[in-house]
């Protein structure tokens, strides 16, 4: 659901650090109430006075890093079939086979396409990769009232194995080709293409 605060609401992204988020503004004692569906986008809510009262915001990631997390998850925790398309088609024992796949059902950009149905609604975007630093500035500028020592201390949640993580690692030519489809996240957001810490050894 979207976490509705006094004077914002936030949009959850999947795999962009929302749990902690969700997490932080909990113990900061900002969250107000739940609404809609767990990763309900801003159109979604569209009808609800409460969340269109509100300006909005989210968070985005590496698109590389966005598509190792998922995979990573999905297999440590369970790919969830019912009701879920989408991870019904793209299942996959091996990193490589699962982004053929994503390639393969979705032959247009997809995580651009996901972030864009979020972020086309909000008035502030954030990146996992600068999560406690740029949740503290979206919630200034939203003139919340917190304790910024409580981001400083909470950890991050959903970790995953380290040896599962070392198996998302890409084949240079995997990565380059990821990064070209989804150029307009990389762009837009000031990313890096391919950072090297992504590839496997000798690429």
């Amino acid at each position: 659901m979207a976490a509705l605060l006094r004077d914002s609401v936030f949009y959850h992204i999947p795999k962009t650090g929302g749990s902690w988020v969700r997490l932080a503004l909990a113990h900061s004692g900002l969250l107000r109430g739940e609404v809609g569906a767990f990763h309900a986008r801003p159109a979604e809510l569209a009808d609800d006075l409460d969340a269109r009262a509100r300006p909005g915001f989210c968070f985005v990631r590496h698109p590389l890093t966005w598509y190792q997390s998922y995979w990573t998850h999905k297999t440590a925790h369970g790919w969830f079939d019912a009701g879920n398309d989408f991870d019904a088609r793209v299942r996959a024992d091996r990193f490589p086979d699962f982004l053929e796949r994503v390639f393969a059902l979705c032959p247009e950009e997809h995580l651009t396409s996901l972030y864009r149905d979020y972020t086309a609604g909000c008035a502030f975007v954030g990146r996992t990769e600068a999560l406690a630093g740029d949740l503290e500035a979206i919630l200034r500028r939203t003139g919340a009232a917190f304790d910024p020592a409580v981001l400083g201390r909470l950890r991050r949640a959903n970790r995953t194995d380290a040896a599962l993580r070392r198996l998302a690692l890409y084949p240079r030519a995997l990565a380059e080709a990821v990064a070209a489809r989804e150029r307009a996240v990389i762009e837009a957001h000031g990313y890096p293409p391919v950072p090297e810490r992504l590839l496997l050894p000798g690429g």
